[in-house]
């Protein structure tokens, strides 16, 4: 048996264990024995005696290649309790903020076990209001359930899996969403726009650039997000004028890649990628820009979205300057804008520089809005037994909206916005976005 199915096995025997525990929140206690990483904020201003203290928790990756971003989301949800004007307190609350890792140094990325010991942990303590996490959608399917158990509102600022929010025929899978809600109500704001509208912001630019015959790869993984997004991409594509070519799986030497892309010459005139960038990646994308026709796109979806596309190259070009003639072929999808762009970035970005002595990204601004969700479903409550509850009909049953804009009453974002980057000097920049809506698949 491989560790990875060892690790999802113990996981989802955990996740058992704690939604059974959740039920009875306050006979479980409110210890906080954990695993995980921990760090507190708050608790450190004057607030009025008296105040009922309440936490917000965040789970997130702080090991691996996301660790960057979750330190981000970390420092904007800190930030957004510290400029308060009673730091840390709001109505008749006095809010701490508990920070936890998802994943382990161990296996560099979330962890199954990891993540659903984080939500037993929120999910036993009745003073708990709000989880903002998980940034994989594999590490929400397995948290969702347990919070909606034990009713505690979760704000996701990643996890873009249609089958957490809908039922997509062909994308979900049987009994999505519903089994991620035993408690049937809606528990789960999704602060970035689905899979689906992913799927349409690739399309719609390809269509845009004169894709019609496109090459499709999955490449690195297999999980469900993966395998929804391609088959998003694949039960769509039709409707943006474009053929998906049927490609041969690839070969497992990359020597042979070369007479591989060779073979799909006449049939494909733009390609797209799904997946995570690995080093098989930055092959195929090197043979694809070499013999497919000059001016052809080269499109990856948010995964893409990192330097390690374009440093995946060098293994299989010699000189920087072949690597760069690479880079202007090569987009990417991301739910990210470029930080200015998002109303009242400004003053947040003058608060965090202020705080923090460093220029925060855009992560960090969801993190901070996050955070502003909560408080502000929480500003003019009464402290009470079920303050929880109160929580989360301001923020589920309230239409809670902000700069990131409204929600749906299924939990997604009111967007239909999606961010595209290119590829210069091998980092992905800002290229635009715009109202892409997506496909409704039937």
């Amino acid at each position: 048996m491989s560790a990875a199915i060892k690790e999802l096995r113990s996981g989802l025997a955990c996740g058992l264990a704690a939604m059974l525990c959740a039920v009875a929140v306050s006979a479980c206690g409110a210890g906080h024995r954990s695993g995980a990483t921990t760090s507190t904020y708050g608790a450190t201003s004057s607030v009025p005696r008296g105040a009922r203290t309440v936490y917000i928790y965040s789970s997130l990756p702080l090991n691996g290649p996301q660790r960057a971003a979750s330190l981000q989301i970390q420092r904007g949800i800190a930030l957004a309790l510290h400029s308060r004007p009673y730091h840390d307190h709001v109505g008749g609350y006095q809010v701490r903020y508990r920070a936890l890792s998802d994943s382990t140094r161990r296996l560099g990325h979330w962890s199954a076990a990891q993540t659903v010991r984080n939500a037993e942990l929120v999910a036993r303590n009745p003073q708990a209001v709000a989880y903002i996490g998980d940034l994989d959608s594999g590490a929400t399917e397995l948290s969702l359930p347990i919070l909606n158990q034990a009713q505690i509102v979760q704000l996701t600022p990643g996890s873009g899996y249609p089958g957490l929010t809908d039922a997509v025929k062909g994308i979900s899978l049987p009994g999505e969403p519903g089994k991620f809600y035993p408690q049937r109500n809606r528990t789960l704001l999704r602060l970035i726009p689905s899979d689906m509208v992913q799927a349409a912001a690739a399309l719609d630019l390809l269509s845009r650039m004169g894709c019609t015959h496109l090459g499709l790869w999955q490449l690195g993984t297999r999980g469900q997000e993966a395998e929804a997004l391609t088959n998003a991409i694949r039960r769509t594509a039709i409707y943006y004028g474009i053929t998906i070519i049927k490609t041969p799986a690839l070969p497992r030497a990359v020597k042979d890649y070369i007479n591989y892309v060779h073979a799909l010459q006449t049939t494909v005139n733009c390609a797209l990628l799904t997946g995570r960038p690995t080093a098989r990646a930055g092959a195929l994308t090197v043979e694809l820009h070499a013999q497919l026709n000059p001016g052809t796109r080269i499109v990856g979806t948010a995964s893409f979205c990192s330097s390690a596309w374009a440093g995946s190259f060098k293994h299989y070009l010699p000189t920087q300057a072949q690597t760069s003639q690479v880079y202007p072929s090569l987009y990417c999808t991301t739910p990210l804008r470029k930080l200015r762009s998002y109303r009242g970035s400004g003053a947040f970005i003058a608060t965090y520089r202020a705080r923090f002595h460093q220029q925060p990204d855009t992560y960090a601004y969801y993190g901070y809005q996050a955070a502003e969700l909560v408080l502000a479903a929480m500003s003019g409550l009464s402290p009470s037994v079920d303050n929880r509850l109160e929580v989360m009909d301001g923020l589920i049953n309230g239409a809670a909206s902000g700069p990131l804009g409204a929600f749906f009453s299924n939990g997604n974002l009111a967007s239909d916005t999606y961010g595209v980057e290119r590829i210069v000097n091998g980092k992905p920049q800002p290229y635009g976005s715009g109202a892409l809506t997506p496909v409704t698949v039937l």
